[in-house]
């Protein structure tokens, strides 16, 4: 119960799943990227890698040779032009590489869990390893830090534990560029999870829905483009 102005106008408003999908998707806003959103949440942009559908692809090396250098494991590589070597025969239905695989991954998932309502985006987690991708979304997520991705799954809705996580089984990015950028994030997430230990560390930001008024209402142009999808 609300009780003065301020409290209603200051109350914090969790978007909707419909919500969500339309920020990410640009539908009557502006489209907003994955990575953008989880620094409005308050997160360092230290504190996660982008992998992105239209750049250089993640390779990841767990062996070295006799010069010392990384070795390529496709195994454990990620993104485009890259389809995972146990998911070749996938190329006979036009996917060719590991951001199309999660596309469909995602469209099946969605036709069997959710009624055939499309999933905002996914997540997957594994050795201390997050990984996170809005639905036909271009960034690929990977952080250190569980809070980030307990914040997509709470503010966007997204779907808990059903990606694959790049750099969660002991190896390094090849490209020394993308080696220096894990390690940032290794050290930014490891400084983040001791601040938060000690309190020190701020508690995320909850999104603002540019849906909602000022009290956090639904607003009436919304509400007519969504109708057949704001009360579920």
């Amino acid at each position: 119960c609300y009780n003065s102005y301020d409290e209603i106008k200051n109350r914090e408003v969790i978007m909707k799943e419909i919500e969500a999908w339309d920020v990410l998707h640009g539908n009557k806003c502006e489209q907003k990227s994955l990575s953008s959103l989880i620094e409005e949440m308050g997160f360092k942009k230290d504190s996660f890698m982008v992998v992105n559908r239209y750049g250089p692809e993640l390779k990841v090396g767990d062996t070295r040779d006799q010069y010392g250098q990384l070795q390529e494991n496709k195994y454990a590589s990620f993104g485009a032009n890259h389809l995972h070597p146990n998911a070749q025969h996938l190329s006979q239905q036009g996917i060719h590489d590991d951001f199309q695989m999660i596309d469909r991954q995602m469209m099946d998932f969605s036709m069997k869990s959710k009624g055939g309502a499309a999933v905002t985006g996914m997540t997957g987690s594994n050795n201390g390893v997050y990984s996170a991708m809005a639905n036909g979304g271009n960034e690929f997520i990977i952080t250190k830090d569980p809070e980030i991705i307990k914040q997509l799954e709470k503010q966007l809705c997204f779907v808990s534990e059903q990606l694959p996580v790049p750099l969660s089984n002991g190896g390094l990015p090849i490209n020394s560029a993308q080696q220096m950028e894990w390690n940032k994030v290794s050290l930014t997430c490891s400084m983040v999870k001791k601040n938060r230990i000690q309190g020190i560390e701020k508690e995320p930001k909850n999104l603002k829905s540019p849906f909602r008024d000022e009290f956090g209402e639904i607003t009436a142009s919304y509400k007519n483009f969504r109708a057949d999808k704001l009360n579920r």
